[in-house]
This record gives structure tokens, C-alpha cells and sequence, in this order.
């Protein structure tokens, strides 16, 4: 599907058993596609839906796209490039429209290769496995993921070391100011990875109801933080540092700069207890840590004691 006009697929369609290199199921260009009531893109080998240049996709009320097998490739359900920052394509996800049970190499669920945005206004991305890394999503440079609802649930990274069960923000954007993220697993971040570009410029933020298990933590690589976006009210996120040192950075504030953060901001994250040292080798005894106001680690020297 090419050009500028829009497709939409609505209820008891199901596009399946496809083989292509490039969007198995549809492969959208400089298009709109939406996809309404249980319209199904499934059990194609390739890419489920490839969306290039300033394509755009819009999935509402239980569309889903499912066991797509790209194994071999980037992108199991959805993949996406887009042309610039001024020309992406784009994804949104609404109301109980599922990416589910996908595999790929990078983005079982969802590739945010080049110039791409997704909103994520519910929805489950869930049961996608990735061999390398980015269960859910792997997202990549020049895009951004907003998450306001919907839930990352099941998803896996199978590699021996591999980055992000439910999220491996790759040099791109995450935002996210509602929604769960539980249950995926990842040797490296099992809820998100976050990798920073060449310039730590890339970021992730969490406000507002946003809950990030605790069985899935965040791994931050070192030198790039977390922006707390505002008011916390359910946030829950549990934080693993790549390096355990006192006054390394881990929370800023939303105007990127360094903040006075209460106790109450402060309860909404927990630091994964340290069990090895600097060499690798096993502690007899973890170490505890947590944020202080400055939104540094501290050794806890009360869970310590």
C-alpha cells in the first residue's frame, strides 16, 4: 500500500500465511493503514507490517498482530523507518489492540529503526521473543515511544546476554507516563535497557502512574539517568545501575538539570542490590543502595548494617 490515501481493514479480515522480505503482511509507504475490530495480521514469515518513509499506522479496538517470524531479520510484528526528524512514520496503539507472539532478531514485537514514533495509548505488547535484543521493542536512533497506558507483559530477549525483555531503548526516546511493564525477562535489563547514543542525549523519563515491576528492573548503562516528567503518584521502578558508585547519577529532573527530590519522589525507586564487585567476582554479602535527594546512589547504610 503506497502514496497518500488510507486503508482500513475492519473486523473478521485476517491477512496470514505470507512470505516476503520486506512487510509480509502489508508493507505501507508514504500511506495510512488502520486496522478496527478484530482486524488480524498473523502467522506471516517476515515482517507482520513494515511501515516506511511517513507511513502511519492506527490500531484500535481488538486488532492485533500476532506470531509474525522474522527470525531472521529485524521487526517480528511491526517495522519501522522513516525518512528524517521531519518526516517519520508512526504507530498508535489504542484501546485492547494487541502485538503479540512475534519473533525477530532486534524488536520482536516492534523495530523503531530510523525516524519513528509510537504512542501507546493501551494495548498489550506481550509474548514476543527476541534473539539479540528488544523483546517488545527495540528502539532505535532519531525515535521516541510515549507510553501513556497499555501493558509490556511476557516478553523475551533469548540470547545468553541479551538487552531489554520488554524495552531496548537503542539510542532513541522512551517516555512513558502510564501503563505496566512486568513479567518480561532479559539477561540485561529485563524490563528496559537503556543504551545511551554517541552523546548521551537520547533519554528516558517516568511520571505519573507509570509501574515498572519489580521483577523488571531498569538497567542504566553508564553516564545516561532517568528524568523524573513530573508528579509521581503509582510509579514504581526498580533501578540497576551498570556501575555501583557513590554519587554516580541516577534521577534528574524534567528540565534535565539536577533536583531536590523529596522523600515521597524518592520511595517510587529501588536500587537492585549490588552482588558483585568491580571484577565480577561474587560478594559474600550484597550491598545495599539507594537515591538520595540529589537523585545519586548511596550505600544504605541501614540496610547494610
Amino acid at each position: 500500500h503506497t502514496g497518500t490515501g488510507t486503508l482500513s481493514i475492519n473486523s473478521n479480515v485476517v491477512i496470514q500465511n505470507n512470505t516476503a522480505t520486506s512487510g509480509a503482511g502489508i508493507y505501507v509507504s508514504n500511506a495510512k493503514l488502520i486496522l478496527n475490530g478484530n482486524a488480524t495480521i498473523s502467522d506471516n514469515t517476515g515482517n507482520g507490517v513494515q511501515l516506511s518513509g511517513t507511513a502511519s499506522l492506527v490500531m484500535n479496538d481488538y486488532a492485533q498482530i500476532s506470531n509474525n517470524d522474522n527470525s531472521s531479520g529485524n521487526g517480528g510484528g511491526v517495522y519501522m523507518y522513516g525518512n528524517s526528524n521531519t518526516a517519520k512514520c508512526t504507530l498508535t496503539i489504542n484501546d485492547s489492540a494487541k502485538i503479540i507472539g512475534n519473533k525477530a532478531r532486534p524488536g520482536a514485537g516492534i523495530y523503531m529503526g530510523y525516524a519513528a514514533d509510537v504512542i501507546m495509548n493501551g494495548g498489550t505488547i506481550s509474548e514476543n521473543i527476541a534473539s539479540q535484543s528488544g523483546g517488545g521493542v527495540s528502539n532505535g536512533d532519531a525515535c521516541t515511544f510515549t507510553m501513556n497506558g497499555g501493558t509490556f507483559s511476557n516478553n523475551e530477549v533469548s540470547a545468553t546476554y541479551g538487552y531489554g525483555g520488554g524495552v531496548y531503548n537503542n539510542l532513541g526516546t522512551f517516555s512513558m507516563s502510564g501503563g505496566t511493564i512486568c513479567n518480561n525477562t532479559a539477561t540485561v535489563g529485563s524490563g528496559i535497557c537503556h543504551y545511551p547514543n554517541y552523546d548521551k542525549t537520547n533519554t528516558l523519563s517516568i511520571s505519573d502512574s507509570a509501574k515498572i515491576d519489580s521483577g523488571n528492573d531498569v538497567y542504566l548503562y553508564a553516564g545516561v539517568t532517568i528524568i523524573v516528567a513530573g508528579a509521581l503518584t503509582d510509579a514504581v521502578v526498580a533501578i540497576t545501575p551498570a556501575t555501583y558508585a557513590e554519587d554516580t547519577q541516577i534521577l534528574i529532573g524534567e528540565d534535565g538539570a539536577t533536583a531536590d527530590f523529596s522523600t515521597d519522589a524518592l520511595e517510587h525507586f529501588t536500587i537492585t542490590p549490588q552482588t558483585t564487585d568491580a571484577t565480577g567476582t561474587e560478594l559474600d554479602t550484597p550491598i545495599q543502595w539507594k537515591i538520595n535527594s540529589e537523585g545519586k546512589l548511596q550505600k544504605d547504610e541501614n540496610g547494610n548494617s
